[in-house]
Protein backbone atom coordinates (compact mmCIF):
# COMPACT_ATOMS: atom_id res chain seq x y z
CA UNK A 1 0.00 0.00 0.00
CA UNK A 2 1.46 3.56 -0.49
CA UNK A 3 0.89 6.50 1.72
CA UNK A 4 1.63 9.65 1.00
CA UNK A 5 3.39 11.56 3.92
CA UNK A 6 5.65 14.10 5.26
CA UNK A 7 9.43 13.04 5.36
CA UNK A 8 11.42 11.99 8.14
CA UNK A 9 15.18 11.56 9.05
CA UNK A 10 14.11 7.85 8.14
CA UNK A 11 13.55 8.97 4.63
CA UNK A 12 16.95 10.87 3.75
CA UNK A 13 18.56 7.88 1.72
CA UNK A 14 14.91 7.06 -0.38
CA UNK A 15 14.46 10.50 -1.37
CA UNK A 16 18.18 10.85 -2.31
CA UNK A 17 17.76 8.03 -4.04
CA UNK A 18 14.54 8.55 -6.16
CA UNK A 19 15.49 12.23 -6.81
CA UNK A 20 19.27 10.99 -8.48
CA UNK A 21 17.16 8.38 -10.61
CA UNK A 22 14.51 10.61 -11.73
CA UNK A 23 17.17 13.40 -12.47
CA UNK A 24 19.40 10.92 -14.53
CA UNK A 25 16.09 9.94 -16.48
CA UNK A 26 14.66 13.34 -16.90
CA UNK A 27 17.70 15.05 -17.79
CA UNK A 28 19.24 12.73 -19.59
CA UNK A 29 18.71 14.08 -23.21
CA UNK A 30 18.27 18.03 -21.84
CA UNK A 31 21.39 18.73 -20.01
CA UNK A 32 24.72 17.89 -20.10
CA UNK A 33 25.86 15.01 -17.74
CA UNK A 34 28.63 17.12 -16.03
CA UNK A 35 25.51 19.59 -15.53
CA UNK A 36 23.51 17.00 -14.09
CA UNK A 37 26.36 15.85 -12.33
CA UNK A 38 26.52 18.77 -10.33
CA UNK A 39 22.76 19.36 -9.69
CA UNK A 40 22.64 15.69 -7.90
CA UNK A 41 25.91 16.69 -5.91
CA UNK A 42 24.80 19.94 -5.05
CA UNK A 43 20.88 19.28 -4.23
CA UNK A 44 20.74 15.19 -3.13
CA UNK A 45 22.82 15.03 -0.91
CA UNK A 46 22.45 13.61 3.07
CA UNK A 47 23.33 16.99 5.01
CA UNK A 48 21.17 19.13 2.63
CA UNK A 49 18.06 16.78 2.82
CA UNK A 50 18.30 16.07 6.30
CA UNK A 51 18.25 20.00 7.12
CA UNK A 52 15.25 20.53 4.27
CA UNK A 53 13.35 17.96 6.41
CA UNK A 54 14.08 19.28 9.95
CA UNK A 55 14.18 22.92 9.02
CA UNK A 56 10.85 24.26 7.26
CA UNK A 57 9.08 28.12 6.64
CA UNK A 58 7.28 29.42 4.15
CA UNK A 59 10.13 29.35 1.53
CA UNK A 60 10.47 25.50 2.05
CA UNK A 61 7.22 23.29 2.96
CA UNK A 62 10.02 19.94 3.53
CA UNK A 63 9.52 16.92 1.70
CA UNK A 64 6.24 14.72 1.03
CA UNK A 65 6.96 11.21 0.14
CA UNK A 66 5.37 8.01 -1.21
CA UNK A 67 6.01 5.14 0.67
CA UNK A 68 5.08 1.82 -0.10
CA UNK A 69 5.78 -1.04 2.25
CA UNK A 70 8.65 1.25 3.69
CA UNK A 71 10.42 2.08 0.33
CA UNK A 72 9.96 5.48 -0.61
CA UNK A 73 8.87 5.24 -4.55
CA UNK A 74 8.41 9.48 -4.65
CA UNK A 75 9.15 12.60 -3.41
CA UNK A 76 8.26 16.31 -3.90
CA UNK A 77 8.29 19.48 -2.06
CA UNK A 78 6.68 23.00 -2.15
CA UNK A 79 7.22 26.03 -0.69
CA UNK A 80 6.66 30.27 -1.26
CA UNK A 81 9.06 31.94 -3.86
CA UNK A 82 10.70 35.16 -3.63
CA UNK A 83 7.10 37.03 -5.38
CA UNK A 84 5.20 34.97 -2.68
CA UNK A 85 3.69 32.59 -4.59
CA UNK A 86 3.33 29.23 -3.78
CA UNK A 87 6.02 26.89 -5.61
CA UNK A 88 6.15 23.19 -6.51
CA UNK A 89 10.01 22.95 -5.99
CA UNK A 90 10.91 19.28 -6.39
CA UNK A 91 8.74 16.37 -7.74
CA UNK A 92 10.61 12.94 -8.86
CA UNK A 93 9.42 9.62 -8.92
CA UNK A 94 11.16 6.21 -9.21
CA UNK A 95 11.55 5.93 -13.06
CA UNK A 96 9.48 2.63 -13.13
CA UNK A 97 6.46 3.58 -11.26
CA UNK A 98 5.89 7.01 -13.63
CA UNK A 99 1.50 7.21 -14.87
CA UNK A 100 0.42 5.44 -12.09
CA UNK A 101 -1.13 8.17 -9.83
CA UNK A 102 1.66 8.29 -7.29
CA UNK A 103 2.83 12.08 -8.80
CA UNK A 104 -0.76 13.05 -8.90
CA UNK A 105 -1.18 12.05 -5.21
CA UNK A 106 2.05 13.80 -4.12
CA UNK A 107 1.17 17.18 -5.85
CA UNK A 108 -2.13 17.08 -3.80
CA UNK A 109 -0.28 17.09 -0.46
CA UNK A 110 1.72 19.68 -1.11
CA UNK A 111 -1.19 21.77 -2.64
CA UNK A 112 -3.17 20.68 0.69
CA UNK A 113 -0.39 22.60 2.60
CA UNK A 114 -0.18 25.77 -0.11
CA UNK A 115 -4.03 25.91 0.50
CA UNK A 116 -3.29 26.13 4.46
CA UNK A 117 -0.92 28.69 3.75
CA UNK A 118 -3.53 30.48 2.26
CA UNK A 119 -2.41 30.18 -1.47
CA UNK A 120 -4.93 30.27 -4.14
CA UNK A 121 -2.71 29.61 -6.82
CA UNK A 122 0.29 27.50 -7.69
CA UNK A 123 3.87 27.73 -9.94
CA UNK A 124 6.12 25.53 -11.45
CA UNK A 125 8.80 26.21 -13.21
CA UNK A 126 11.38 22.96 -14.92
CA UNK A 127 14.00 22.93 -17.73
CA UNK A 128 12.34 23.50 -21.03
CA UNK A 129 11.25 21.10 -23.50
CA UNK A 130 11.20 18.86 -20.14
CA UNK A 131 8.28 16.88 -22.21
CA UNK A 132 7.31 14.66 -18.94
CA UNK A 133 7.18 17.47 -16.89
CA UNK A 134 4.98 19.15 -19.62
CA UNK A 135 2.73 16.78 -20.04
CA UNK A 136 2.25 16.01 -16.12
CA UNK A 137 1.49 19.53 -15.08
CA UNK A 138 -0.80 20.40 -18.12
CA UNK A 139 -2.86 17.45 -16.69
CA UNK A 140 -2.87 18.95 -13.40
CA UNK A 141 -4.48 22.27 -14.89
CA UNK A 142 -1.13 24.04 -15.18
CA UNK A 143 -1.30 26.62 -17.69
CA UNK A 144 1.79 27.76 -19.72
CA UNK A 145 2.38 31.57 -18.44
CA UNK A 146 6.69 32.29 -20.04
CA UNK A 147 9.89 31.18 -20.80
CA UNK A 148 12.88 33.13 -19.27
CA UNK A 149 16.50 32.19 -19.34
CA UNK A 150 18.91 32.08 -16.65
CA UNK A 151 22.55 33.61 -16.45
CA UNK A 152 24.11 29.83 -17.87
CA UNK A 153 22.09 29.91 -20.88
CA UNK A 154 19.50 27.55 -19.53
CA UNK A 155 16.24 28.06 -20.85
CA UNK A 156 13.06 27.74 -18.22
CA UNK A 157 9.29 27.25 -18.62
CA UNK A 158 7.11 28.33 -16.00
CA UNK A 159 2.95 27.31 -15.51
CA UNK A 160 0.47 28.39 -13.22
CA UNK A 161 -2.66 26.87 -11.48
CA UNK A 162 -5.36 27.93 -9.33
CA UNK A 163 -5.83 26.07 -6.67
Amino acid sequence: MIIIRPATLKDVDGIIQVCIEGNRVTYQDLLPASDMEEKIVTYYNSTRIQDEIMNLDDSWNGWIVADEDGEIIGAGAGGYNEEGQAEVLALYLNPTRKRNGIGTKILAEITKVHQAQGAKEQWVSFIHKNELATLFYEAQDFIFIKETTDQEGQCYSHYKRKI
